[in-house]
């Protein structure tokens, strides 16, 4: 797949037009402790920054687009971020600055403060969940 295909996929879901999606993305790039994503209802990054590039262990988009958690990071951390984020999707309620512990397959191990927002259509629907997340320094 593409990344055009990627970032029209990502706009349909989002109902942003086409050319929004990597305007975004290189928006966010610009914040290098910032890592960012968008997941589809079955929870596969449809949308990320470059820090989230970094946090995944991956070199480019399209090694992260279309893949989970689980191609990423450990197993209880995998499941305890979808649990998170399907709550988020559930109750359409979004969670704010939630410190976490971030044991990656691919890099140390580091914190986290996350943010997750539903994604609803123009029709109400969720149709996915957004992240935002500052690194942090670790506690000394």
């Amino acid at each position: 797949m593409s990344l055009d295909a990627v970032h029209s996929d990502a706009s349909r879901m989002t109902n942003a037009p086409a050319v929004a999606m990597p305007l975004v993305e290189s928006l966010l790039d610009q914040l290098p402790r910032a890592p960012y994503a968008i997941k589809d209802m079955s929870l596969r990054y449809v949308s990320i920054n470059a820090a989230m590039l970094d946090l995944c262990g991956a070199k480019t988009r399209l090694e992260v687009i279309g893949r989970t958690a689980r191609d990423f990071f450990h197993e209880a951390v995998r499941q305890r971020h979808e649990a998170l984020e399907r709550q988020v999707m559930r109750t359409r309620e979004p969670m704010k600055d939630r410190l976490d512990h971030c044991a990656r397959l691919r890099g140390a191990p580091l914190w986290l403060l996350l943010s997750r927002w539903p994604v609803i259509d123009e029709s109400n629907t969720v149709v996915g969940v957004a992240t935002i997340a500052r690194l942090l320094d670790a506690p000394n």
